[in-house]
């Protein structure tokens, strides 16, 4: 058991806020999964073609941006918890579109809504802010790297569920109607999300709000971190949004096949983050985030050169694992270096500047997919992960690991 404490480093104690914030984000968290494995192959099964398909990707990125923002900036002022209950809400109502709509403005409707959505995860403004309100700062990376665990396992639960619109089909239900009765499921769950979240008892410690919307401690600092989340923003949002795609139109593979590959992407991130301390506490924090991101930019421009669909898989899977390994240190990270009156100010608006040049990357992606090259998003894509990887380094190279 000392060699587990000396190895592995998880908070043996959580108040009854994060307790409960555990299961309303794994909810949403099997949803946003199943969405991400399965929104552009059941776009595809209803006929639209991979620009459309980036388009939509495209507005829900902006509309997540401008959301992003504006949130960050008004929680830190008035609170979290609202937010989070509007963002549960807000999937559902997007789930229940797609469940009963082909038409690609109402789609389109729906991917605005669901993005104005907030609390999928600790890389969202209110999340963080509210982790970071309930937490110490000497154990903060253990916690933000405990909500990476439990939502690597909901995860692993949400891309598996992507298969299930083509197990159906064997007993009668055509694929169409799978995927509705799966919206209809995940608009359930994300309205369960919300009425978790309305037990959590806002902190009332006035010395974490600020009088001001607008942030005057952290700015440098915030401005900084934007430009590396906004340049990470383009190399993956140029790649990820459009994997599953990628590998139905290339290979001519599913959901159900996708699904598995995603679920044991999370599975294995999901127990590389019993180390995520320990390595960052070795590395540092600015030399965990350098070197996965030169791994992770490796792995991508494999992916469409390898000689094999079996071998590409891999190299998806090594591909997420890495990306997702850093993200709870990423996330501890901006916490620790600003006012603490401005953390959901800082995540917001680093998100803000990710997301705008994200919003652009799936229609550049869909385009260079259908009109240029299969291989050219993976070159592009690959090379600004790695010019990611140096900003981090050149800003925050001498900041201390804690």
């Amino acid at each position: 058991m000392s060699i587990l404490k000396k190895r592995f480093s998880f908070p043996v104690k959580l108040n009854r806020n994060l307790l409960l914030l555990i299961p309303a984000l794994g909810n949403r968290r099997v949803v946003m999964d199943f969405m991400e494995v399965s929104r552009t192959i059941f776009l595809a099964i209803i006929g639209f073609d991979p620009v459309s398909i980036g388009i939509l990707i495209s507005l829900a990125t902006v509309v997540g941006a401008v959301r992003s923002g504006v949130i960050g900036l008004l929680a830190d002022k008035y609170g979290k918890r609202v937010f989070l209950i509007l963002g549960g809400l807000f999937s559902a109502i997007r789930m229940l579109l797609f469940a009963f709509s082909t038409d690609f403005y109402v789609i389109a409707l729906a991917q605005g809504l669901g993005a104005f959505g907030e609390g999928a995860g600790a890389g969202q403004p209110s999340v963080s802010g509210l982790i970071a309100d309930n937490t110490e700062t000497n154990e903060r990376t253990d916690v933000f790297t405990l909500f990476a665990f439990t939502n690597a396992l909901t995860s692993t639960i949400g891309a598996l569920s992507a298969g299930a619109p083509d197990f159906l089909q064997q007993f009668g239900i055509d694929i169409l109607s799978g995927y509705r009765i799966m919206f209809v499921q995940c608009a359930l769950m994300s309205l369960g999300s919300s009425i978790i979240i309305f037990f959590i008892k806002e902190t009332k410690n006035l010395t974490l709000r600020r009088k001001s919307i607008w942030p005057k401690k952290s700015v440098p600092v915030i401005t900084r971190f934007s430009i590396c989340r906004a340049v990470g923003g383009f190399g993956f949002g140029i790649l990820n949004p459009l994997m599953p795609l990628w590998f139905y139109l290339r290979f001519g593979v599913g959901g159900e096949v996708i699904g598995l590959i995603y679920a044991l992407s999370r599975l294995l991130s999901m127990f590389s983050y019993l180390i995520v301390t320990r390595f960052a506490n070795r590395v540092g924090e600015i030399g965990g985030l350098v070197l996965s991101r030169i791994i992770t930019s490796a792995t991508a421009i494999m992916i469409p050169l390898l000689p094999s669909y079996e071998l590409s898989l891999i190299c998806l899977v090594l591909f997420r694992v890495t990306f997702l390994f850093t993200m709870p240190i990423r996330q501890s990270f901006i916490t620790k270096i600003v006012d603490p009156s401005e953390r959901s100010t800082a995540v917001g608006l680093s998100n803000l500047s990710r997301m705008s040049v994200l919003s652009a990357a799936p229609t550049i992606g869909g385009y260079l997919i259908q009109s240029v090259s299969m291989v050219m998003p993976f070159t592009i894509g690959s090379a600004v992960i790695i010019v990611n990887g140096l900003l981090y380094f050149v800003f925050f190279r001498r900041i201390s690991k804690h």
